[in-house]
């Protein structure tokens, strides 16, 4: 998603022309920015910029998507991806610290041929647990980095082969 809006955001509203209406507040946890409230306007600039897509669950780790062709070289090396993952303490009251931290450590990476897609092979996934991966040494194949280089998924359940 976007960055860099003037506090919290609260509803979201897409016009019939593509153009998306941010309102937003200072109230609340989620709460960001220096203003109070807000009502923002985004427009679509034509350029995709260079994302992770998709991000999905293996029996033996994820298979990641993008939307630009990646540097080969870069996305081979399973250096540039770096993986935690842990749980969260069910309970009555509101909220809970991070618990059951695992790393779960990269043994392989596939590339696709065409350069638009990885299966990253994983030791220590964790059915209930969020796993955040960060692959901010990645490179698309034209040298850009990725917009948003981390991403959650949580593993409710670990796919059969």
């Amino acid at each position: 998603m976007l960055g860099g809006f003037e506090c919290g955001i609260v509803p979201m509203r897409q016009a019939d022309d593509g153009t998306l209406f941010v309102g937003g507040t200072n109230r609340g946890w989620a709460s960001r920015g220096t203003k109070n409230f807000s009502l923002e306007r985004v427009s679509w600039t034509g350029v995709t910029p260079f994302e992770m897509l998709k991000m999905e669950a293996e029996a033996d780790g994820f298979t990641l998507r993008f939307t630009e062709a990646l540097d080969l070289e870069l996305a081979a090396n399973p250096e540039n991806y770096k993986m935690q993952a842990w749980t969260y303490i069910y309970q009555k009251s509101y909220g809970s610290p991070e618990v059951d931290n695992v790393t779960p450590v990269v043994t392989a990476v596939e590339v696709a041929a065409d350069g638009m897609s990885v299966k990253i092979k994983l030791d220590g996934m964790t059915k209930g647990h969020v796993h955040h991966l960060d692959c901010s040494g990645l490179r698309s194949k034209g040298g850009s980095p990725l917009w948003h280089p981390n991403s959650y998924y949580t593993l409710n359940q670990i796919p059969k082969l």
